[in-house]
C-alpha cells in the first residue's frame, strides 16, 4: 500500500535537505583543514626564519667578538713593550749618571801634585765665595720700580727676587725721592728684608730698609744707612747716625707698650731694635722731631 502523495512530497524535501546539510558541513569541514594546513605552513616558514636570522647574528656577533678579542690583545702587548722600553731606558739613565758621579768622587779624592822645586809658597789668598755663600749678603741697584738690575749672576738674581718682595708703594717713593741716585738696597740673609710697623705714632703702617751709598772710588764700600718710609705720605727720613745705628746683625720691631716701659724717653711709637748676636744692643724711636736711639743692653 502506498502512502498518500503529501507524504511522498515532504519525504523527498527532508531527504534534499538532508543532503544539502551534509554538503555544507562537508565543505565547510574541508575549508577548516585548508585553513589549518595553511597556518602550520606560515608557522613553519616563519619559524625557519627566525632561525636562518639567529644563525647570522650568531655569526656576526661571533666575528665581531673576534675582532675585538684580537685588538685587545695588541692593545696589551703594545703597552708591555712600551713599559719595558721606559723601565730598559731609565736603568741606562740611572747606570750612566751613577758612573759619572763615580768618576768625580774618584778625582776629588785624588790629590793634586804641587811643584817644590827651588819655589818659595806664595802667600795664600782668601777664596772666594760661592754664588750660594755670595747671595746671603746682597745689595741691589733697581733701575726701575719693577727691578730690573744686574741679574747675571745667581747673587743678583737673588737680590731682585728680594727687592720684589719690597711694598710696591716704598719702591714708588724710593725713586721719587731719588733715592736710587745715591743708594742701593741692602738685604741680609740672616734678618728680615725690611720691618714692618707704626714708628712714628700716627696709626699708619710704615717700612723700615736698610741702604748703602753706592761706591766712590775704588770699590770700597760705603756704610750703611736706615731710611724709614712713612705710610699715607711720600716721606723718607733718613738714619745716617753710626752711634744711633749701632750694630745690625738683629733688628726688630718694638711693640709699642714695650717701649712705655723705659720712662727716660717720649717715644710716639713703635721702636726698631739693633742688636748684635749676644751683645749690645740699641732701640731706634721716633720722639716727634727726629729719630733717636737708646742703648737697651751692653
Amino acid at each position: 500500500m502506498q502512502a498518500p502523495a503529501c507524504y511522498r512530497q515532504k519525504d523527498e524535501v527532508l531527504r534534499k535537505a538532508f543532503n544539502s546539510a551534509c554538503i555544507y558541513i562537508f565543505r565547510v569541514n574541508h575549508a577548516l583543514k585548508i585553513a589549518i594546513a595553511c597556518d602550520s605552513i606560515e608557522a613553519i616558514a616563519l619559524y625557519s626564519l627566525q632561525k636562518k636570522l639567529k644563525l647570522k647574528r650568531n655569526l656576526y656577533l661571533g666575528k665581531r667578538g673576534e675582532n675585538i678579542m684580537k685588538k685587545t690583545s695588541i692593545a696589551r702587548w703594545t703597552t708591555i713593550c712600551l713599559l719595558l722600553w721606559f723601565a730598559i731606558a731609565c736603568s741606562t739613565n740611572r747606570a750612566s749618571n751613577s758612573s759619572v758621579e763615580t768618576a768625580q768622587n774618584f778625582q776629588n779624592q785624588v790629590p793634586t801634585p804641587t811643584s817644590t822645586l827651588g819655589a818659595e809658597s806664595s802667600p795664600s789668598r782668601p777664596s772666594e765665595r760661592s754664588p750660594q755663600t755670595a747671595s746671603y749678603d746682597t745689595t741691589y741697584d733697581p733701575k726701575t720700580v719693577q727691578g730690573y738690575g744686574d741679574g747675571s749672576d745667581q747673587s743678583s738674581f737673588i737680590a731682585q727676587i728680594r727687592y720684589s718682595n719690597v711694598p710696591l708703594w716704598v719702591r714708588e717713593s724710593f725713586f721719587k725721592q731719588k733715592l736710587n741716585e745715591r743708594y742701593v738696597m741692602v738685604f741680609r740673609d740672616i734678618r728680615p728684608l725690611y720691618l714692618r710697623g707704626d714708628f712714628n705714632g700716627d696709626s699708619k703702617i710704615d717700612i723700615a730698609l736698610m741702604l748703602q751709598e753706592k761706591p766712590v772710588q775704588n770699590g770700597l764700600s760705603s756704610p750703611l744707612v736706615m731710611a724709614t718710609f712713612q705710610g699715607g705720605t711720600e716721606q723718607v727720613t733718613i738714619i745716617d747716625d753710626p752711634d744711633k745705628l749701632g750694630a745690625d746683625d738683629i733688628w726688630a720691631v718694638v711693640p709699642q707698650e714695650e717701649m712705655a716701659k723705659y720712662q727716660s724717653i717720649s717715644a710716639l711709637g713703635e721702636g726698631i731694635l739693633m742688636a748684635k748676636a749676644a751683645s749690645a744692643s740699641r732701640t731706634i724711636y721716633w720722639d716727634g722731631k727726629e729719630y733717636n736711639s737708646l742703648q737697651t743692653s751692653d
